[in-house]
Formats: C-alpha cells, sequence, structure tokens
C-alpha cells in the first residue's frame, strides 16, 4: 500500500483548515503515545480536536470515546476511537489495523493497515463519503436541525435497523453517546474480518 508523506496537506487540501473546539495539550498528546499511530498525533497537535468540512469528519480524544468502546468494540480491547463522522460512524485503531464502525448498519469493517493513506487518500473518496450519508444528507441536516456541538450527531428516525431508509427515515439530532449506546443496542454488530468472504 502507498504511504503518503504529505497526508496531512492532502487531507487539508480536501476537507480544509479544521474548526476547533478544544486544543490538545502536551499532556493530551503524551497520555495517548503509543496509543494511536504518531501522525494522528501530530495532526491533533497542529489543529487541537476539530471538526472539518462543515462538521462532516471530527477528530476525537480516545478516552472521551470509551462508552462507544463499551458497546461496540467488546471484540477489540485496544480499540482507540480517534475519528466520526456527523451520522455517528467512527473510526478506531486497534494496535495493527484501521477500522470503520457503521453504526447505522451495525456493521465493524477493515479499513487500512497505513495512517497517512487513510487519511491522505481514502477519506477523501466520494464515493465512500456518499455512502455515510455525506455530504448530501450532511447538508439536509445543517439546514434543517443547524450545527452540531462537538458532543452531539446526527441520526435517522426509525433506525435503518427498526426498517428505517435513506428515503423515508427523518434527520434528528442528539448526544453522541446515547445515540452510539442505542445504535449498539438495536442490533448485532457484525465485524468484517479480513479474509472474511
Amino acid at each position: 500500500m502507498v504511504d503518503y508523506p504529505n497526508f496531512l496537506q492532502s487531507f487539508r487540501q480536501y476537507y480544509g483548515e479544521g474548526d476547533c473546539y478544544k486544543r490538545a495539550s502536551p499532556e493530551d498528546l503524551e497520555r495517548l503515545r503509543g496509543r494511536v499511530p504518531d501522525q494522528l498525533l501530530q495532526m491533533v497537535e497542529l489543529d487541537g480536536w476539530c471538526s472539518y468540512r462543515n462538521q462532516a469528519i471530527w477528530t476525537c480524544d480516545p478516552d472521551e470515546m470509551k462508552p462507544a468502546n463499551d458497546a461496540w468494540l467488546g471484540d477489540f480491547p485496544k480499540a482507540e476511537v480517534f475519528m466520526r463522522t456527523a451520522f455517528g460512524d467512527f473510526y478506531f485503531f486497534d494496535g495493527d489495523l484501521i477500522w470503520t464502525a457503521l453504526v447505522n448498519i451495525s456493521q465493524v469493517v477493515y479499513s487500512s493497515n497505513n495512517i497517512t493513506w487513510f487519511l491522505g487518500s481514502f477519506m477523501k473518496d466520494i464515493r465512500y463519503l456518499k455512502s455515510l450519508s455525506l455530504p448530501k444528507y450532511l447538508n439536509i441536516a445543517r439546514k434543517q436541525l443547524g450545527t452540531l456541538e462537538f458532543d452531539e450527531v446526527y441520526f435517522w428516525s426509525p433506525a435503518f435497523q427498526l426498517g428505517g431508509n435513506w428515503e423515508d427515515s427523518r434527520i434528528e439530532k442528539g448526544k453522541l453517546q446515547v445515540t452510539l449506546d442505542l445504535l449498539a443496542q438495536m442490533d448485532t454488530i457484525n465485524v468484517e474480518r479480513l479474509g472474511d468472504a
């Protein structure tokens, strides 16, 4: 897999400058060193904890996302959640690989083994972003419900796990951790590992 030494520049070319909601202190960086890839610490050191591209993507302090670990990631004892979307899907590092939790369809999938490629290329794929309700439904949500606070998320009602779908469900706004906890209880979480058919 291609390495992207200019991953941060590439990420910013697509997502723009981050809108910081909390600065990362030297103590934060030391607390997370060895738990997440150094490239993520570099990003957070420069930008702080941010939202990007009209709140489509958010960087997260892994310690503040521990409730998501408890609800979603029982199979991943070393999981560190480092990023999430406006609709609650989130990304985590398990010590070796990067995974995506697709919370609106109760699925966890392998994403990459290379953080620079993940940030510098994968996260810019418009087909992938459309599959996550971005940007079309994000624009609708922001117009109808306003912007998000750092601890909020947009969600579908009824949830897809309860028979909802892109066209018939309405978009609502609520607390991130409450939403993730409720979605985790609605269906069995399917983990798609490397080599799964």
